[in-house]
């Protein structure tokens, strides 16, 4: 079997690694001159399960270990009387005398209350789940690491209640569509905040000419310790104007005294269609038959309306140039199997002073579509390190570098989709000679192997910190951070191409470079006054992002195979530019509690913003959180069943500013010319009272764990209530403008979310049958309270006050006449007249047809037996509604004629209607006609039930147990990995995939990758 070069060298390089792996644990020194070695298990007394991760020390002495995926361990004593203690999360200290033994089996007991130990990553901080007011959702690391997928936000599909995750293309690198509980705002942006290690993260599209690129494919999620979704006022009103749509804080890797700790994983897999066959295109004989069928339902001229058999119409196609011999299959030619590879090698460990975790990592994956991929390399260090008692000092930093082949945006003719979507079988890649056939406008073949698509990345975050404690319960923390991000986008069109034919060929160069530097200053107390508690967080915090653009273009090649803009024989086209904005901010935290029953948490927030009038800059923003640990009271206990339950309510402000940094601000335009000389013109008028957008969002909860923690979760009620929404609004001519952006608008968003976690059976001594479930969904519902005059139709949509953002405004495809085979409308939305005629009919607001899901959520079950362990994901979204874009195309009726772009989809070859009587979902193919699937003609006959279930992530693992095999490491998993593998659509005409962004609209995107993934981990 013939192996690609890219697959030899790779794995080569994964070899390597895992060489150098071995060889440096061979030399690797013990850290400590023991005299005596101790070794044992650690185990859950609830099921005996081994627990991984616990702190194993000496309570006399700095040698320092922790257990590993079996619970097993090793640590140096100095004699047979040393004492060792073992620490754990949820789980109660323990002293161990050793005894002169040299083997011990730890059973830890199981804190009373496991769920209030939880530590959840806050903003400038940590807190228990126990003192947290705020609603939040953690993921671990561990649920992210080695997945096949470009980026960690991915896979927070389905795992997260209130979070949607939408990925609108299968093109690897692109980013995800993510919004929080809803919508917030009509121009400005929607997406979480990103906070890395305390750092903001930049979400916007970093690169100029991708169609779409992701700043979080940065990050290697092997990396990541944790992802915590902040929901509420109380968790996220501290980020003030940066906050109005939830944070997501990610926090990496640290290292733990002890043991050095090497960790090395190796991933192959495939890539394919996950629907391919909802819509395969057409044959040749096929599409004859539609063609055929086409000329005799014809009566556009005289000649087509005296044919009336097959065979006429068959010989009448010949001769306008159907070519019967060839059939060609674009999904072959433009579709393929892609492959996936992921290495991943790490190292941490350190002493009691100094810690550190490194990283790098590999990761390279093909599309479904020939010539387009993604690859990416990360490199990754964190240093802990404590001078002394009081002083300690937190470094940070990750590079990454991304590379993207990709498409043009999705209606472009370079489209590799719309090829496949639309070029008639008859036609052929190439010509008789072996050459490009240059009669295609747009060639598949030719735009893939001849053009350039090619986008480098190349990232870098960072931040330093240091904490000086200047009393026991007072301290002071400054940190500085930064995130930069360089994109080199190149793009060459072929003489030829299409597009570089006219000019002999075509090249651009477009850089881009984004920086975000943060620097924070904190001053903290934190002290308990016999049932009091007290934590106050005093802080100032400023940030300057900087964006500089430069683009270059030249036209006239005078070689081949030479792309560089130098070998240009035309003067060059250069354009630049540079933007930056700035923040200022000042804040306040309290939090509060008494006995651990009752928590007060608040915070304010002043943030000043570059990007408003001077008189409007600052804004203020606040939060308030109570919570209620009901468990505490004494009407409670006794009552065994109840583990925790605790009541919680907050309400706050957060704000969110202009998407433009100088929307608010006035300028001349300076790239005007008059006569041939250079010119000012009035570019954009002074808003002077434009301010914040603001977001007062509402949240009550319960939070409960049962049966021996058995059963934990949560359920919220909440409200997000926006105001001052920014709106672009038509002003008089006269002034030079035509527009002005004012606040006028209004939106709110409320819904149910509900998160369960249960172990459904557990294992006595942890490698018996076990059974464990995590549930989670959540109900949206968006309303616009107010809007510019009330009411707007924009595209496809109705904006309404009262009305759902994404409500569609169609005609209203009323189906097919039984008895003629031609497509109606209804008249008005009475629905009590229809016409054949598409003007006619008069465009209305759908009820109960939005883009925005009724409800989504996801289900897992994770099943295990001794070593082997078996998870599985499945998503759902329910309820909304998606438009395909190019049905009016793709459905044409045979309007299209001979055309080359003229294929029809194979849902409209298998639903048309043929003969009176017939109950059809699509109307007779007309050879020509014009009654409906022309240009501009949109109704509802494109729109479709957008719910669908999807099994998301099949796992299938098993840990080979070293102690009998004798093997030279720590642990070795094995596992087998399938992503995608089916989808239940519940609208069986709806061609596509229905995933989509959460304007549902299906615009001939990359479809989503089925993925079938085998891996090894190995810690040494």
């Amino acid at each position: 079997m013939k192996i690609s070069k890219r697959i030899r060298e790779t794995c080569s390089l994964g070899m390597l690694l895992l060489c150098l792996i071995m060889t440096w644990s061979v030399f690797l020194p013990d850290p400590v001159n023991a005299q005596q070695t101790v070794t044992g298990t650690v185990v859950s007394n609830v099921d005996g399960a081994p627990l991984p991760g616990v702190t194993v020390s000496l309570k006399q002495g700095i040698a320092n270990s922790i257990t590993d995926d079996n619970g097993y361990f090793r640590i140096s004593v100095p004699d047979g009387s040393a004492v060792i203690v073992f620490a754990y999360l949820g789980y109660d200290s323990q002293e161990v005398p050793v005894q002169n033994r040299q083997s011990l089996q730890v059973r830890l007991q199981q804190s009373e209350h496991l769920i209030d130990e939880v530590q959840i990553t806050v903003p400038y901080g940590n807190q228990t789940r126990r003192s947290f007011t705020g609603s939040a959702t953690t993921v671990r690391g561990e649920d992210l690491a080695d997945r096949p997928r470009t980026s960690f936000q991915t896979s927070l599909q389905g795992n997260v209640a209130g979070l949607q995750v939408m990925e609108s293309t299968g093109q690897p690198g692109a980013a995800p569509t993510v919004r929080l509980r809803g919508i917030t705002s009509f121009d400005a942006n929607n997406a979480p905040l990103y906070v890395v290690d305390g750092v903001p993260m930049l979400t916007q599209n970093v690169s100029g000419l991708a169609f779409s690129s992701n700043s979080g494919a940065g990050i290697n999620p092997n990396d990541i310790e944790s992802v915590t979704v902040l929901k509420d006022a109380s968790a996220t009103s501290i980020y003030g104007s940066q906050a109005a749509n939830g944070v997501i804080m990610i926090t990496t890797k640290n290292g733990k005294a002890g043991r050095t700790d090497i960790n090395f994983s190796a991933n192959y897999g495939i890539n394919r269609i996950s629907t391919g066959e909802r819509n395969k295109p057409l044959s040749t004989s096929e599409m004859t038959e539609l063609l055929v069928e086409g000329v005799i339902n014809s009566e556009i001229n005289d000649a087509l309306r005296a044919i009336t058999t097959p065979e006429a119409a068959y010989e009448y196609l010949l001769n306008q140039g159907l070519n019967p011999n060839i059939n060609t299959d674009w999904y072959d030619v433009i579709v393929q199997t892609g492959q996936y590879q992921q290495y991943n090698l790490s190292a941490s460990g350190g002493t009691e002073k100094t810690r550190f975790f490194l990283s790098g990592n590999y990761y390279t994956q093909d599309a479904v579509t020939k010539g387009q991929g993604f690859e990416r390399k990360t490199g990754r260090l964190n240093i802990q390190h404590q001078a002394n008692e009081r002083l300690s000092f937190n470094g940070r930093i990750s590079a990454a570098a991304q590379k993207l082949n990709t498409i043009p945006g999705a209606g472009t003719g370079q489209n590799p989709m719309r090829s496949l979507n639309r070029l008639v079988p008859w036609l052929a890649p190439y010509d008789e000679n072996g050459g490009y056939n240059m009669s295609i406008t747009h060639n598949p073949e030719l735009v893939r192997l001849e053009n350039r698509y090619e986008t480098n990345i190349y990232q870098a975050v960072g931040n330093v910190s240091a904490e000086y404690k200047l009393l026991k319960s007072l301290a002071i923390e400054s940190r500085a951070g930064i995130d930069f991000s360089f994109s080199d986008d190149f793009r060459y069109w072929s003489p030829l191409s299409r597009d570089g034919m006219g000019s002999n060929g075509r090249g651009m160069q477009y850089d881009r470079t984004w920086n975000n530097w943060t620097v924070t200053n904190l001053l903290k107390f934190n002290e308990h006054f016999s049932d009091w508690g007290i934590n106050v967080t005093l802080g100032q915090e400023a940030s300057r992002r900087n964006l500089k653009s430069v683009s270059t273009q030249a036209n006239n090649y005078v070689a081949e195979d030479l792309y560089t803009l130098a070998n240009t024989s035309e003067p060059y086209i250069a354009w630049s530019s540079e933007s930056h904005a700035s923040l200022a901010s000042y804040f306040l935290i309290g939090n509060f509690d008494y006995a651990e029953k009752y928590y007060l948490n608040a915070s304010v927030r002043r943030d000043g913003s570059s990007r408003f009038g001077q008189d409007v800059r600052y804004g203020n923003f606040w939060s308030i959180g109570l919570a209620w640990n009901l468990h505490k009271e004494g009407f409670l206990q006794g009552i065994d069943v109840i583990n925790q339950l605790k009541l919680r309510a907050s309400i706050g402000t957060s704000g969110n500013q202009l998407g433009d940094y100088y929307g608010a601000l006035g300028y001349y335009s300076t790239n005007q010319n008059y006569l041939n000389l250079p010119g000012f013109a009035i570019g954009q008028i002074e808003s002077g009272s434009l301010r914040w957008e603001r977001n007062r969002p509402l949240d009550v909860g319960l939070e409960f764990a049962l049966f021996n923690n058995r059963l934990d979760g949560a359920v919220d009620w909440y409200s997000r209530q926006t105001s001052d929404l920014i709106q672009d609004m038509p002003i008089s001519h006269t002034n030079g403008v035509t527009s002005l952006n004012y606040n006028v608008g209004g939106m709110k968003n409320y819904g149910v979310e509900i998160a369960l976690n249960s172990r459904n059976i557990v294992s006595k001594d942890g490698q018996g049958f076990a059974w464990s479930t995590n549930f989670n969904i959540t109900t949206q519902h968006n309303k616009v309270t107010a809007y510019q005059d009330g009411r707007r139709v924009e595209g496809r949509f109705l904006r309404e006050v009262g009305g759902d953002f994404y409500q569609f405004y169609l005609r209203e495809y009323a189906g097919v006449n039984p008895q003629t085979g031609e497509a109606l409308w209804y008249t008005n939305s009475s629905r009590d007249a229809t016409t054949t005629a598409y003007n006619e009919a008069a465009p209305y607001k759908l009820e109960g047809k939005s883009a925005l899901a009724d409800f989504f959520g996801g289900i897992t079950n994770t099943f295990s037996y001794k070593g082997v362990s078996l998870s599985a994901l499945v998503y759902f979204n329910w309820g909304g509604s998606v438009y395909d874009v190019w049905g009016q195309y793709t459905q044409s009726d045979g309007s299209a004629r001979l055309s080359e772009t003229g294929a029809i989809s194979r849902k409209a070859y298998e639903n048309r209607w043929q003969q009176p009587g017939d109950d059809a979902a699509y109307p007779k193919i007309v050879y020509g006609g014009s009654q409906s699937g022309l240009t501009g003609q949109e109704s509802t006959r494109f729109l479709y039930d957008g719910s669908y279930i999807r099994l998301r992530d099949v796992t299938l693992s098993y840990q080979l147990p070293a102690d009998q095999l004798r093997l030279p490491f720590r642990s070795t998993t094995v596992y087998v990995r399938g992503n995608n593998l089916y989808t239940y659509v519940k609208d069986d005409l709806l061609p596509f995939d229905p995933e989509t962004d959460i304007s549902g609209l299906l615009d001939q995107n990359l479809p989503i990758a089925r993925q079938f993934v085998f891996g090894i981990n190995v810690r040494f």
